[in-house]
């Protein structure tokens, strides 16, 4: 569900963010494709969708806060506005709070079945 609302705020943002900066409404899209291959590949049992999961989500909440605190190429007219001034990007804050326990989640299933592989091993 994580990974469904994160591709959904993605959406939603996107179309904001393609007329401010084109390269990074193509990455917000980008992001929700990513979401829903990796919540596929969950649904499927695939540790490789919670991998994806991790890095879409984790790599959004990143370029978040990069980009309030120093900004994007051609994208700097975001540095320090956290709320923002549109929809979409009033967005960005509800978004953390859908990345960052994704990327907590994915980190203990991806630790559990790396310790369950060392002990198999052994």
């Amino acid at each position: 569900m994580l990974l469904f609302a994160c591709a959904l705020i993605h959406l939603i943002s996107a179309p904001d963010h393609l007329q401010e900066a084109t390269y990074v409404g193509l990455l917000f899209l980008a992001n929700a494709a990513g979401s829903l291959v990796a919540a596929f590949g969950i649904y499927r049992g695939r540790l490789w969708g919670w991998l994806l999961g991790a890095l879409v989500a984790g790599g959004a909440f990143v370029m978040f806060l990069v980009s309030r605190l120093i900004g994007l190429p051609a994208y700097q007219e975001h540095i320090g506005m956290w709320m923002g001034d549109s929809f979409g990007d009033r967005l960005g804050i509800p978004s953390l709070f859908v990345e960052a326990p994704l990327v907590i989640l994915s980190a203990i299933v991806l630790a559990r079945h790396l310790k369950h592989k060392q002990v198999t091993t052994n």
